[in-house]
């Protein structure tokens, strides 16, 4: 994902999953509770997992989790040189004016998009200025359950087709002039009702050739529905459902056979296709000594360069919840993964931005950035203003990138409270962050 829910929603089946594992009844403890959790809203879904393309010329990002502070090990401890941030002010501070965004996505250093509350906007500069773009289909309560975009032109987004709940139909919207119109595609039916469906994720190969996923839940035994276009999405093969309960998470293709499923149902699964997703098969997880297996999480899809390479973010877990976020390496397109080394974490969200194969982007805080050009053997700590938070990055190269911070404030206590994401913009490589207003 990501993972990539709501924070509540994430934190409270955090902890039943957790206690599923001490609960005489196990996974049948999680079915009996977790229907009562807050529905999965794809469009807040998005604020954590940001929609990427799959290319090599724009940075993936992968969002773990935010705010730790940490040491890669077995490397030499790392020095943080920013100055700790200000302590909070007796009096709360209102809420920065600014637009909720659902749904972002940076495609090179110019070249952008964001869905926001009131409708799709694009950038040509870098987030400075906005044009507005129809957002198509029904406007059901549900809106639009996921978007993708290859390149500045090329772009899908996906709507349910009725507001019916028990309707298994969705449709993908395509467009090929960077949202200026837009041609209706009816995606075949797939096992996931509407009022189940979860996130609708895109994996992007190239304009012509992509993947889409649809999330499944409980009703379905977590199995998703995948979908392959190779013309651009104006046509869908058959719903490929992912086969085996569990089989469910965010997905990256490294090329048109080889892909892999992150998380699972658990959360602590990897799985792996070589057929373009006909068939699926869990792959062994590096652990770090003293770490729980149980308690492996993630949060998003992979990032892949070619066909083979990738690199994956991890959270691992004592059962005293001690935290390290580690890193994963794969060279056979996911069949296998060897861990790079691990970041002693104080809580599960840092953000981590893979640039490319060796340079890698992560914000332990609002006030220090930390860099590594040789895949995580060595860090270079730098101050970073601007930016009151993070969630998730995603940077086209080394200098320019965006942020989605999730801002919250009560103005008195535990009443008048208010949130929303803001988006943040840098070109300097994360030492300035100023805000954006896509409008």
């Amino acid at each position: 994902m990501s993972s990539d829910k709501p924070p509540l929603e994430r934190r409270l089946r955090e902890a039943l999953h957790a206690e599923a594992r001490e609960h005489p009844l196990g996974s049948d403890f999680i079915t009996s509770v977790e229907g009562s959790l807050p529905h999965r809203d794809p469009a807040h879904r998005g604020l954590l997992r940001l929609v990427l393309p799959s290319l090599a010329g724009a940075a993936a990002v992968l969002f773990v989790a935010a705010y730790a502070v940490f040491n890669l090990r077995p490397q030499s401890p790392i020095s943080t040189t920013g100055s700790p941030s200000a302590p909070a002010s007796s009096a709360p501070t209102p809420l920065p004016p600014g637009p909720d965004i659902k749904f972002a996505g940076l495609v090179d250093a110019n070249n952008g998009w964001a869905l926001t509350s009131t409708g799709l906007f694009f950038t040509a500069d870098g987030g400075t200025t906005w044009r507005s773009a129809n957002v198509p289909g029904p406007q059901t309560g549900r809106g639009v359950l996921g978007v993708g975009f290859a390149d500045a032109s090329h772009g899908w987004l996906a709507t349910l087709d009725s507001a019916d709940a028990e309707s298994n139909v969705f449709d993908v919207w395509r467009t090929d002039d960077g949202a200026r119109s837009w041609q209706k595609v009816v995606v075949p039916e797939g096992a996931n009702r509407s009022d189940a469906m979860g996130p609708v994720e895109f994996s992007i190969l190239d304009a012509d050739h992509l993947f889409l996923i649809v999330e499944g839940g409980m009703p379905s035994g977590y199995t998703s529905d995948l979908y392959e276009s190779t013309d651009g999405g104006r046509s869908w093969s058959a719903d490929r459902l992912t086969g085996e309960p569990g089989v469910t998470g965010p997905v990256a293709f490294a090329d048109s056979q080889h892909g892999v499923i992150a998380g699972g149902a658990p959360g602590n699964r990897l799985f792996v296709t070589a057929n373009g997703g006909r068939s699926w098969g869990q792959v062994a997880i590096p652990v770090p000594a003293g770490m729980d297996p149980t308690y492996t999480e993630f949060f998003n899809a992979p990032q892949f360069w070619g066909a083979r390479r990738g690199a994956l973010a991890v959270t691992y877990r004592t059962e005293v919840r001690s935290m390290e976020l580690g890193i994963l390496l794969t060279n056979d397109a996911g069949a296998s993964w060897s861990l790079a080394g691990t970041i002693p974490a104080q809580s599960n969200d840092v953000p981590v931005a893979f640039l490319s194969p060796n340079e890698w982007l992560t914000m332990p805080n609002t006030t220090t950035r930390l860099r590594t050009t040789d895949g995580g053997k060595t860090w270079v700590s730098a101050p970073a203003k601007g930016l009151p938070g993070a969630q998730s990055l995603f940077f086209a190269d080394a200098d320019n990138g965006w942020a989605l911070v999730q801002l919250n404030v009560c103005l008195s206590f535990k009443s008048d409270c208010h949130s929303r994401t803001g988006l943040y913009g840098t070109s300097d490589g994360g030492a300035t962050w100023t805000a954006l207003w896509p409008r």
